[in-house]
C-alpha cells in the first residue's frame, strides 16, 4: 500500500460581516469563502473555512461571536499549516488579525493558487501576504520566501 504525504490543512481568512448586518453581503462573503474552498479541497488541501462553519449562526444561535473566533483561532493553532487569504480580507478587522496571528506562529499566509502549491510541493520560492506593507497601501506587497 502506498503511503499518502500528510495533508496540509488551510485556514480561510476573508471578511464575513456586512457594515449593517446586511444578510445578502454576508452571504455573498460566505460563497466567495466557498469558492476558495472547494478549489484548494480540489488541489488536495484540508480546508477549515469558519465562514462555512458558523455560516449565519449569528442569526440562529445566541453565542457571542467572540466565541467563535477564539475557537477559530484554536483550530488554527492546533490544526492548520497554513491560511489562505481570499480577495475581500482586506476589507476586514478580523483577517487581519488572523493573519497576523499566523505571522505569529511562524504559518505562512497566502493569497494565490500557485504560491500555495509551491509551498506544498517544496519549491524554493513562494508568496506570501505581508500585512504591514498591506495595512500602509491597502493592497498586500508580495515578499518572495525562501526554503532552506
Amino acid at each position: 500500500m502506498k503511503r499518502q504525504k500528510k495533508m496540509k490543512i488551510v485556514f480561510i481568512i476573508g471578511k464575513y460581516f456586512s457594515k449593517d448586518g446586511d444578510y445578502d453581503e454576508i452571504e455573498k462573503n460566505i460563497r466567495l469563502a466557498e469558492e476558495y474552498a472547494i478549489e484548494l479541497w480540489n488541489l488536495g488541501f484540508g480546508v477549515f473555512t469558519p465562514h462555512l462553519n458558523t455560516c449565519h449562526f449569528e442569526m440562529k444561535t445566541e453565542v457571542p461571536e467572540k466565541i467563535y473566533q477564539v475557537f477559530d483561532l484554536m483550530v488554527a493553532e492546533r490544526l492548520c499549516d497554513c491560511a489562505f487569504a481570499i480577495p475581500n480580507w482586506r476589507d476586514s478587522n478580523g483577517g487581519k488579525r488572523e493573519i497576523k496571528f499566523f505571522q505569529k506562529l511562524g504559518k505562512p499566509v497566502f493569497e494565490d493558487i500557485e504560491s500555495i502549491r509551491n509551498w506544498r510541493a517544496g519549491k524554493k520560492t513562494y508568496r506570501t501576504v505581508d500585512i504591514k506593507s498591506a495595512q500602509k497601501r491597502k493592497k498586500a506587497r508580495v515578499v518572495w520566501e525562501e526554503e532552506e
